[in-house]
């Protein structure tokens, strides 16, 4: 058995770009560089992605984490709750909001059963979470929820000995100045 730990690659919102980085990263055997993956999303959005990219790479097609040998192909619990004929590319919807808050709260499930030691996800659209009926204000926020964590909490962001945080995130660049204090930046240091 590998000492690699064992993570959940969630592949993000269908109709962004997220299946093609991962399809692209699996392509490459990027991600048993680092860790056992688990896919975690729906096998149909996968398939358009590996086309997309003009790549395959054998699938091991698992209904739960339970099913997945890891003398195998690449495990991917596959979610079924992205229709390709619904989630088509660039276009916003609730299916795939929703089916990005179901995978982080299976991968959040996954974890504090301590059948994976952590997980990371492609791109996610907020716009399609919160019509999918999130009333918080992204992924992260949706993270904390899950982990019952009130702490400051936020994104780092690591390129090898740089690590960055954020005291701000997705707005405009000519909102960014109304939003800063010092508080907000003094957070983000302490985080």
């Amino acid at each position: 058995m590998s000492t690699k730990p064992i993570l959940g690659v969630m592949i993000g919102d269908g109709a962004g770009v997220g299946p093609e980085i991962i399809a692209k990263l699996a392509a490459r055997d990027f991600f048993s560089e680092y860790c056992q993956p688990v896919l975690v999303g729906d096998v149909r959005i996968m398939d358009r992605a590996f086309k997309a990219v003009g790549s395959s790479v054998e699938l091991q097609v698992v209904s739960s984490f339970d099913e997945i040998d890891f003398s195998k192909a690449l495990p991917i619990i596959d979610t079924k709750d992205q229709d390709p004929s619904r989630v088509q590319f660039g276009v916003q919807t609730a299916e795939a909001g929703k089916a990005n808050l179901d995978g982080m709260e299976l991968c959040v499930d996954l974890y504090k059963a301590k059948k994976i030691e952590g997980f990371c996800f492609g791109p996610f659209n907020k716009a399609g979470m919160k019509d999918a009926g999130s009333e918080l204000e992204s992924e992260h926020h949706f993270l904390a929820q899950l982990f019952n964590h009130t702490e400051p909490f936020g994104e780092i962001n690591v390129l090898g000995e740089l690590w960055t945080t954020r005291t701000t995130s997705h707005i405009p660049i000519a909102d960014v100045s109304k939003n800063l204090s010092v508080e907000r930046i003094m957070r983000a240091v302490r985080l």
